[in-house]
């Protein structure tokens, strides 16, 4: 009796503890549930796969198929909180839901990277319409190289992990993903992790259930590559770190099929002749097609699959804040893999180029 007491005691200070540092719980301290501390990545990589749940409570978003319906459908039905962190926004149908929401009196509240291009700042027109609307608009921390991270939360219920931008002239061409999550623990982990950002106060962010964050991201990434026993596809946007086309050349040289998806540009040259030449089988789209690879999406075996924002840059593995999520559920992953053989069969085999 005196350890269930012991424990309970443990929990409450965790929960206050979470509460003066972020004005929220983490967690509900239940006995017999985990308690997720905003500071604690919870389990090493190779643990964090082996407890993916197959019947996680996620729904799938394939772009362009599946369009903005069910981000404009969460953010309709919010009735308490809306809160949106993404990298570039300019879909005038996207600020004025949100403005919406805050004119029936949902608390919205958005971070956004204030993205410099040449000198242009092209979120700043975004930032502006919201503001003058009256919600809640900030810059995203500096304390992070960038903060590529798309996600939006509404009533601390769901939260929405994309790959894509809010970009309204990038849907219909962009092979883009999201994932719809209703699991308390990692919606609680993501709620936290943005009230830390929104006041400026770096952590590192929990990994929940399912997470996958950055800065840090690379081993968890690796160890999903490393898992691999007979296929592995993947979707990537760029292809630079060395960790992950080793990874990928060390597991298809023990006998894994893999397949890397992409769009062809020339920064990317030299990582996909090493990959072709290693045996890995690339195939690409030109930058002229009218399908765009921004997603980024790892499947093994037809059975375990990451989804998310980080890029295969170092930059974005270690510096940036990015957020992307694991899931092993059946139908989600048959989709995934569904859909990854469609735009295998439209890309063109890569050859080695000079």
């Amino acid at each position: 009796m005196k350890y269930r007491l012991l424990a309970v005691l443990l929990a409450l200070y965790a929960l206050g503890t979470a509460y003066l540092w972020y004005g929220r719980p983490a967690a509900l301290p239940i006995l017999g549930a985990a308690v997720i501390l905003p500071s604690s990545q919870n389990l090493p990589p190779e643990a964090q796969l082996r407890q993916i749940s197959p019947q996680a409570p996620v729904e799938l978003i394939v772009q362009p198929d599946d369009g903005l319906a069910p981000l404009f459908n969460a953010i309709a039905g919010a009735t308490k909180s809306v809160d949106l962190v993404i990298y570039e926004l300019d879909d005038t149908n996207i600020e004025q839901a949100l403005c919406e929401a805050h004119t029936k009196g949902v608390a919205v509240r958005v971070l956004i990277e204030n993205v410099s291009t040449y000198g242009k700042h092209p979120n700043e027109r975004a930032h502006g319409a919201l503001e003058s609307c009256g919600v809640s608009v900030k810059w995203a921390p500096s304390y992070f190289a960038l903060v590529h991270q798309k996600t939006l939360i509404t009533d601390d219920m769901q939260a929405v992990v994309m790959t894509f931008n809010l970009m309204s002239k990038y849907y219909s061409s962009s092979r883009d993903f999201g994932i719809a999550t209703t699991d308390p623990v990692d919606v609680a982990a993501i709620a936290v992790a943005f009230d830390a950002d929104w006041a400026g106060q770096r952590t590192t962010a929990a990994v929940g259930n399912s997470l996958v964050w950055s800065p840090d991201s690379a081993p968890t990434l690796l160890a999903l590559i490393n898992s691999a026993s007979s296929t592995l596809d993947v979707y990537s946007q760029l292809m630079s770190d060395r960790r992950i086309i080793d990874a990928l050349k060390a597991v298809d040289q023990r006998g894994v099929r893999v397949r890397v998806v992409m769009t062809y540009a020339t920064n990317w040259k030299e990582a996909l002749n090493e990959l072709t030449q290693a045996g890995v089988e690339v195939r690409t789209y030109a930058s002229s097609a009218s399908r765009y690879i921004h997603a980024k999406v790892m499947v093994a075996d037809s059975e375990d699959a990451y989804v998310g924002s980080i890029n295969f840059s170092r930059a974005s593995l270690d510096a940036n804040r990015e957020l992307g999520i694991l899931l092993t559920r059946p139908d989600v992953v048959d989709e995934l893999e569904a859909t990854f053989a469609n735009d295998w069969v439209d890309a063109r085999p890569y050859s080695v180029k000079n």
